[in-house]
């Protein structure tokens, strides 16, 4: 018996050769799913991990794969590798949804909805909202920003020969990317799906009627394997049909009643001839429930708020002031009359010490001419010469630090310590030597 490392290199061999053959033959995706097929049929390994980046796995709902973790990025209200289980909770969970475990979901209070998308009330909205509060539950089916809404099949025909099976649609949109999302759902269960671009919607508000349209001129839809309608125990297979021959363009549009209800129609060409040929109706008809959280300012129709003049105090303000200015003018008028009445007050001129001094007041002109000074060694001021005449103002100006406070020190004659010279002159005397 040959030793347990050659039989190992000799099966290594031998994969390696059948490789290789394959890689001759067969193209990458056949290789893939041979291998996928020995997995399988090995009791006990375990199934291959989910990389969406393989050709063996895809992402429902056309959603985008994140080539750094090979998981699928699901839309809201879908999760699982491949984005084909529904979530349950709410909207205001973010990723932190759960995925539906059994045949139903429990949606949290004021959400409704196969996979809980649908807003009913606007404190469910809350949560949504920057602030925690003001949110509201828009209804109207109009899209603003994303827009839910969960609908049922109202054909009779269709009704009729599903024999009990509850048929529903669900229909998103976002309206800054221009795209909306349909799925089909027979008991709650997802059959196929349609990714619509390009979308353009439009809505009607009068007094009798409110409507919505949408129109998405480029769509492309796919069957979920084994589902109902997609080869499901026998049931007829829109696979191929629907990724060949559904393209667009598609139309949904909605009127709307009481209690928040819309009646809808779902139209694509090839769809609606899909329907005449199997049910012998027109097209997918739906009564559907619309939500979409918006703060409050976002609401179609918002008006801010109109301050409320508050008029008494208005009135009274202004009266107020018509009183004081009364008030000003008859003090004034009293004022003025008592001032006439006693004269003019006049000071004696004799207790006036200021015309005392002026009596031997001598007018005198200062002349000075080669004022220069000088500290450490440092030229502070050089050759200064100026008159300043009796009655004048004469201004001395110079930048910060030129010696203004050291010219004024010398022309009053105080003590400095450095040196300084020049001729001062009071109305032509000499009065003072350089020292």
């Amino acid at each position: 018996m040959s030793p347990p490392s050659i039989r190992l290199v000799a099966l290594g061999v031998v994969s390696l050769s059948c490789v290789v053959a394959a890689q001759r033959n067969y193209t990458q995706v056949d290789m893939m799913r041979a291998q996928l097929a020995l997995l399988d049929d090995r009791p006990g390994d375990c199934p291959p991990c989910f990389n969406c980046q393989l050709p063996a796995y895809e992402c429902g709902q056309f959603a985008e794969c994140n080539p750094f973790n090979g998981k699928c990025e699901c839309p809201a209200g879908f999760g699982g590798d491949d984005c084909l289980q529904p979530t349950c909770g709410s909207l205001a969970r973010g990723r932190d949804r759960p995925i539906r475990s059994g045949d139903t979901c429990e949606c949290d209070d004021g959400w409704t909805g196969v996979n809980c998308n649908v807003c009913t009330e606007d404190r469910a909205c809350d949560a949504l909202m920057e602030t925690g509060e003001d949110g509201v539950c828009y209804q109207n089916g109009e899209v603003i920003k994303n827009n839910y809404q969960m609908c049922g099949v109202t054909n009779e025909k269709i009704l009729s020969m599903l024999d009990g099976k509850i048929p529903q649609a669900s229909f998103t949109c976002d309206k800054q990317n221009g795209f909306c999302d349909f799925q089909f759902w027979v008991d709650r269960v997802e059959s196929f799906y349609c990714h619509l671009d390009n979308c353009e919607s439009s809505a009607t508000f009068t007094s009798d009627q409110n409507s919505t349209y949408y129109k998405c001129p480029e769509v492309k839809c796919g069957c979920i394997t084994d589902r109902f309608l997609c080869g499901l125990e026998g049931s007829i297979d829109l696979t191929d049909f629907l990724r060949e021959a559904v393209e667009g363009p598609a139309t949904f549009e909605c009127m709307q009643h009481d209690g928040g209800v819309n009646t809808c129609k779902f139209k694509e060409p090839q769809l609606d001839w899909m329907v005449r040929s199997i049910f012998g109706d027109e097209s997918i008809e739906l009564d559907c429930r619309s939500g979409e959280c918006l703060y409050h300012t976002e609401v179609p129709g918002y008006q801010r708020p109109v301050k409320t003049i508050n008029t008494p105090l208005i009135a009274g303000v202004i009266a107020g002031c018509s009183l004081f200015v009364v008030a000003v003018i008859l003090v004034t008028w009293y004022l003025s009359r008592r001032q006439y009445q006693y004269g003019a007050i006049h000071l004696d001129d004799s207790d006036d010490e200021s015309t005392k001094l002026m009596a031997d007041h001598k007018p005198a002109t200062l002349f000075f001419e080669n004022v220069s000074y000088g500290l450490n060694g440092k030229a502070i001021l050089s050759d200064i010469r100026g008159i300043a005449h009796p009655g004048e103002i004469t201004a001395i100006m110079g930048a910060s630090g030129a010696g203004k406070t050291s010219f004024l020190d010398i022309l009053a004659r105080k003590n400095k310590r450095g040196h300084f010279s020049g001729d001062f002159y009071v109305n032509g005397e000499k009065f003072m030597r350089p020292s």
